[in-house]
């Protein structure tokens, strides 16, 4: 589960749950407005910062997964895993990634 709190506070504002394996990374869209989740269950999970509602689930398969991060402009996340797989999906929808070479992934972010 992935956790948001507050600077300020110090108090948890929300809790969101929906990974079955411990996260391995988690970033915000450049406005804010999602929260990114990796986990080595398979799965990367977008979420509503605001509401903490999971908006979509993107399933890597059977590789774990190393990290997920939003691109500049926010309309796309590229993940890595163990296996050596590098995928870009399009964030507005679960359909799919396309593999990207290793190399070209320094290149792209």
């Amino acid at each position: 589960q992935a956790r948001l709190w507050s600077v300020a506070s110090g108090d948890c504002l929300r809790m969101m749950k929906g990974h079955d394996w411990p996260l391995v990374s988690a970033s915000f869209s450049p406005d804010g407005m999602q929260l990114l989740t990796a986990s080595n269950d398979g799965t990367v999970q977008i979420w509503g910062s605001e509401f903490g509602g999971c908006l979509r689930t993107l399933r890597n398969g059977l590789s774990w997964l190393t990290s997920a991060n939003f691109s500049p402009d926010g309309t796309q996340v590229l993940t890595t895993s163990l296996g050596g797989d590098a995928k870009l999906w399009t964030a507005e929808s679960s359909d799919g990634a396309r593999v990207l070479p290793f190399l070209a992934v320094a290149a792209f972010f």
